[in-house]
């Protein structure tokens, strides 16, 4: 159906497993059968609509991979004449090698120290935002 449904109540605990576990459904990678929801199949909700907006209040749309989303890595490819674009249900990706990097480290996780400088790249471009939208103060001697 390609339908996004939002479940808030739950009936069971195995209600609430079975929800969890379609909700981070990958097709064939997460197995071969999609879990089945009172008698429909589901799968993650990215594919269908990874960065929801919200009409009636601000979103700020946030994602490893460099792309659309407000708060993203900002890859630049030097070698690049044109940019590839790539619709991944409401995203909107670049094509390039940090890209495709990131969707396998999404799969098969990288070292340590790899986590960590994501992690720490995330705060800084988050950190940046805030500033620059004036939603927070940078108190003089900070870094950012």
């Amino acid at each position: 159906k390609n339908v996004n449904r939002l479940i808030s109540q739950f009936t069971s605990r195995n209600y609430l497993i079975d929800c969890l576990l379609a909700s981070c459904y990958i097709p064939f990678y997460s197995g071969s059968s999609p879990p089945v929801i009172d008698g429909d199949q589901y799968i993650d909700g990215g594919f269908t609509n990874n960065l929801p907006v919200f009409e009636e209040l601000p979103t700020i749309t946030i994602s490893p991979f460099s792309g659309s989303a407000i708060i993203a890595p900002n890859d630049y490819d030097s070698l690049s004449f044109r940019e590839w674009r790539l619709r991944v249900g409401t995203q909107e990706l670049k094509v390039n090698v940090q890209n495709m990097i990131r969707g396998a480290q999404a799969l098969f996780p990288p070292n340590l120290d790899v986590l960590k400088s994501y992690y720490e790249m995330g705060q800084r471009d988050a950190m940046r935002f805030l500033l620059g939208a004036g939603i927070l103060e940078r108190q003089l001697g900070d870094a950012v």
